[in-house]
């Protein structure tokens, strides 16, 4: 049976873009305190969770939305992250993807893909495979 993170951020996502306005609050106290890892993996969660919320508006704001998901990516990459970044390329692939940046959506969640040694039960890493096997 595939092992899921405790918490299921995707459920947040219901929650009706009324939301964004309190995310840069957030982001502000996560930048000011970003020398905690645990702090640090908060900001690349909300990060990432307000690139989703922008591409769900009834006008979707994609260059903002694309800016904070490679933000999310950044922190992840900054902290070693490795399952934050794996969530975050996995969105932001999509993005690219979307927009017909094929390759660059390929290049990314493959190599980020390709640096997991185990784990490969968890629903994130199969997500990042059925895409890129979809995407090949």
């Amino acid at each position: 049976m595939p092992m899921r993170a405790p918490m299921n951020w995707r459920s947040v996502l219901a929650t009706p873009p009324s939301v964004l306005p309190s995310l840069p609050a957030c982001g502000g106290v996560i930048s000011r305190r970003r020398n905690y890892i645990w702090l640090a993996n908060w900001g690349t969660t909300l990060h990432r969770l307000k690139g989703e919320l922008l591409l769900q508006t009834p006008m979707p704001a994609m260059p903002e939305a694309e800016h904070c998901l490679q933000e999310a990516l950044a922190i992840a990459r900054r902290q070693h992250a490795r399952s934050f970044e794996l969530r975050a390329a996995i969105n932001l692939s999509r993005l690219w993807h979307q927009q017909g940046k094929l390759q660059a959506a390929r290049t990314l969640l493959g190599d980020v893909y390709r640096g997991f040694r185990e784990g490969w039960e968890t629903l994130d890493l199969q997500e990042a495979q059925t895409l890129l096997e979809a995407w090949a």
